[in-house]
């Protein structure tokens, strides 16, 4: 983005217990036991994906993580490690609505996990808006997620501020305020010939405008 500002997207899955030999987990179970390491899938999964966004939140950079969490969003474990300080990083639907929201997997419930996909954003980005949608098989069987996120804080383009001239608005009920105006425009309007240059511009007005009277209304608008 501008001048140095980074964005990162990262899409994840995270794994869950299930039987058979070619599951996501079993593939991760004979990765640690190859490598000999001291822990499970899940643990190893929540341990890289929050260390790894961790490092790009301490040198400065913006995270967004589309992720399959098999947890709840709100309240899961990884959820609430994305949330801690060093990361500071929050489920974009339930960032701008309060409650839990649906099941997202199509066999899920309230009582059990409820809303296991997501999208979390850290807090330097702006959300302007987030939402599950409907189940759709033709897509799968999860609800799709989205979010709207302004482009100025995904790219670091500056932000343009439009200054507003101040004004006082006219009241034309209270008479004196509306006699006071009328005077001052009768009193321009002499100053500056306004009645004499729009019946010379009636005269030579035809369809299409020429040049010279579209110059002449124009300085006419600028006055």
């Amino acid at each position: 983005g501008n001048d140095g500002h980074i964005t990162y997207f990262m899409s994840a899955y995270a794994p869950c217990k299930a039987p058979g030999i070619r599951t996501y987990y079993q593939h991760l179970q004979r990765f640690i036991q190859e490598n000999r390491l001291a822990t499970n899938p899940i643990d190893l999964f929540r341990d890289r994906v929050s260390s790894r966004i961790k490092r790009w939140r301490s040198q400065g950079h913006r995270v967004v993580l589309m992720m399959d969490s098999n947890e709840n969003v709100t309240d899961g474990v990884l959820s609430r490690r994305l949330a801690g300080e060093g990361i500071r990083m929050r489920e974009a639907v339930h960032k701008l609505t309060e409650g839990r929201g649906p099941p997202t997997h199509f066999r899920g419930s309230e009582k059990s996990n409820g809303a296991i996909d997501g999208i979390w954003v850290s807090d330097d980005l702006e959300v302007v808006g987030a939402s599950y949608l409907p189940f759709d098989h033709e897509i799968g069987d999860h609800r799709p997620v989205m979010v709207d996120i302004l482009s100025r804080s995904i790219l670091g383009v500056p932000k343009k501020t439009i200054v507003r001239p101040k004004a006082r608005k006219l009241s034309s009920r209270v008479p004196r305020i509306r006699n006071n105006y009328l005077s001052v425009v009768r009193e321009k309007f002499k100053m500056h010939q306004v009645d004499k240059k729009l019946r010379s511009l009636e005269e030579r007005a035809s369809f299409p405008p020429t040049q010279d009277v579209e110059e002449g209304m124009e300085k006419l608008d600028n006055l």
